[in-house]
C-alpha cells in the first residue's frame, strides 16, 4: 500500500506438524540471533506502562507510510489503557516472519507483505482463526467489503483481515486522447476497445521504435479476472487452463503484437523512470494509459499536478456484459499467531482497526481503499479536491460485486509464479496460450499433491 501486491512466490506448504517441529529447532540457533537485532531496534514502552498487557505487532511500512502506522498504534494505546501495542515498523521480508513463527517464538501479531504466503501459513496451522470476531454483538460480515473477506479464508474459516486494500481502475492520458483523435472524455469500455485505443496511442519514431506505448503493460492476474477466469474450483483443485484464462492470455497476446511486438516494448520499457516520482512513465507522457491502483491519484497531485489524465472502471469482455466492474482487490493482510502470547489482545487491536474511525483515518493518510463499507462514501475521503473525487472511483470499484481476491492455497506463491512464466512464454511467442496454461496445470497438479503429502506426514 502502494505495494506490490500481486507479485513474487510464496512459501510452499509441506511438512506437517513433525516436519513442522523439525525445521523449528532447525531455525532456532538463527532465529535468536535474529530476534536480537530486529527487537533491539524496537521502542521501549515508558515507565508508566508497565503492568499493561505488551501486544507486539511486525509491520512492513517504511518512511511516511511507517509514520502514519505508528500514529494509527498511538491512537489505539491511547484509547485502551489495558493493552500497550509495540510496533517493529520495516518487516517486508516476511521470511522473518516465518522464522519466528516456525521458532515457536512469534510476533502476537504480523502483516504479510506478500499475501501469497498465507497458504503455507494455514496448511501448517500456524494462525489464529477469527471466527470469532463474528457473531451477535460483534463484527458482521455485511460490514465488509466482501473481497477483504475472501483474502483471509480457507477450508471455511477466516485467518487474517486487511487493513485497508487496493484495487484497480483505467487511467487515461487525455491529451494523448486528443492528438490522435479519440474523445478525451471516453475511455474504452471494452477489452477490445481497449486494444483499438492502446494501438492507435503507440507513437513511433522514423525508425519505428516506440517514443509512446499506448498501454503499460498490465497484471494477467487482472487480465484472468476481467475475462470471468479463475484459478481454481469451489474444491481448491487448480484450473490454469480453465477457457477463459485461455481467452486472456489470447487477449494478452493480441495486446502485445499491436503494440509493436514484446522486443520494442521491453526495449522502451527499459527506460521508464522511477515509479513512484515525478518521472513515472505516465507522468511524463511514455505511457499513454495503465491499469493501476488509488495511490496515483495522490501521487500525480504531488508529482505531476499539471497531467491531464482521467480515472475509469477497468474495462470488460464486449460480449460480457455481466463482467462489468470486475477487480482484483488485494492488500497486506494482518494476521494472529497461533501461539501468541497474547491472542485475546491481539484479537482486540485486529477488531479496532476493523472501526470506521481507524478505516477512515488510516486511508486517508495511505490512500488505499478502507475495506468497511461504512466508510466508502466518508466525505471526508471522497470530497474535495480533484485527487479525493478520482480516489472515489476505487472505493466504488472495490465494492463492486464482481470484485474479487486471489484465493487462498499452500502453492498460491508457486502458481503465481508459473503463470506469469506462461505470460512470457506466450507474448515472446514460444508456446500457444493453450500449451503455456496446460504446461502450468500440470505442474501445479504435481505441486499441490507435493505439498499435501507434506502436511499428511
Amino acid at each position: 500500500m502502494p505495494s506490490s501486491r500481486r507479485a513474487g512466490s510464496g512459501e510452499r506448504g509441506g511438512g506437517g506438524s513433525a516436519a513442522w517441529g523439525r525445521r523449528r529447532l532447525l531455525l532456532l540457533g538463527v532465529l535468536w540471533a535474529l530476534l536480537a537485532t530486529l527487537l533491539g531496534g524496537c521502542s521501549r514502552a515508558p515507565a508508566g506502562d508497565q503492568g499493561r498487557v505488551r501486544v507486539e505487532i511486525w509491520s512492513g511500512w517504511t518512511g511516511n507510510e511507517a509514520r502514519a502506522f505508528q500514529r494509527q498504534v498511538d491512537r489505539f494505546n491511547a484509547t485502551h489503557p489495558r493493552v500497550l501495542v509495540e510496533n517493529l515498523g520495516g518487516v517486508q521480508d516476511d521470511t522473518k516472519t516465518i522464522r519466528a513463527i516456525t521458532a515457536g517464538v512469534p510476533p502476537d501479531l504480523f502483516f504479510l507483505w506478500n499475501p501469497t504466503n498465507l497458504g503455507p501459513l494455514v496448511s501448517n496451522d500456524a494462525l489464529l482463526r477469527l471466527d470469532s470476531l463474528f457473531g451477535p454483538g460483534k463484527l458482521r460480515e455485511g460490514q465488509f467489503l466482501p473481497a477483504a473477506l475472501q483474502m483471509g479464508r480457507a477450508d471455511g474459516h477466516l485467518y487474517c483481515l486487511p487493513y485497508l486494500v487496493d484495487c484497480t481502475a483505467l487511467f487515461w492520458n487525455r491529451d494523448a486522447f486528443r492528438l490522435v483523435g479519440l474523445d478525451p472524455d471516453r475511455p474504452p469500455q471494452t477489452l477490445e476497445e481497449l486494444l483499438d485505443a492502446a494501438q492507435r496511442l503507440t507513437k513511433r519514431g522514423a525508425s519505428g521504435s516506440i517514443q509512446r506505448l499506448g498501454l503499460d503493460l498490465p497484471d494477467v492476474q487482472l487480465i484472468i479476472v476481467l475475462f470471468g477466469g479463475r484459478l481454481v474450483d469451489a474444491q481448491g483443485r487448480p484450473t490454469a487452463n480453465d477457457p477463459h484464462n485461455v481467452a486472456a492470455y489470447r487477449w494478452y497476446q493480441e495486446l502485445v503484437k499491436r503494440l509493436g511486438g514484446i522486443s520494442q516494448v521491453d526495449s522502451f520499457s527499459a527506460g521508464f523512470g522511477q515509479g513512484q516520482g515525478p518521472n513515472h512513465p505516465f507522468f511524463v507522457g511514455k505511457t499513454a494509459m495503465m491499469l493501476s491502483g488509488e495511490w496515483i491519484p495522490w501521487w500525480v497531485e504531488r508529482y505531476a499536478p499539471r497531467l491531464s489524465y482521467g480515472v475509469a472502471p477497468v474495462p470488460y469482455p464486449a460480449a460480457r456484459p455481466d463482467l462489468r466492474l470486475s477487480n482484483l482487490v488485494g492488500g497486506n493482510p494482518l494476521c494472529i499467531s497461533k501461539e501468541s502470547r497474547h491472542p485475546k489482545e491481539a484479537l482486540e487491536f485486529l477488531r479496532w482497526v476493523q472501526t470506521p474511525e481507524a478505516q477512515e483515518s488510516f486511508a486517508l493518510a495511505m490512500n488505499n481503499v478502507p475495506n468497511i463499507r461504512s466508510v466508502l462514501h466518508s466525505p471526508t475521503l471522497t470530497q474535495g479536491s480533484q485527487r479525493k473525487r478520482n480516489y472515489a472511483q476505487f472505493l466504488r470499484l472495490a465494492n463492486s460485486p464482481n470484485a474479487q481476491a486471489a484465493p487462498v492455497s499452500p502453492i498460491m506463491g508457486y502458481y503465481i509464479n508459473e503463470m506469469q512464466n506462461a505470460r512470457d512464454f506466450v507474448i515472446h511467442g514460444h508456446k500457444t496460450p493453450e500449451v503455456a496454461l496446460a504446461d502450468v496445470q500440470r505442474k501445479v497438479l504435481a505441486e499441490l499433491s507435493r505439498a499435501n503429502q507434506g502436511a499428511g506426514q
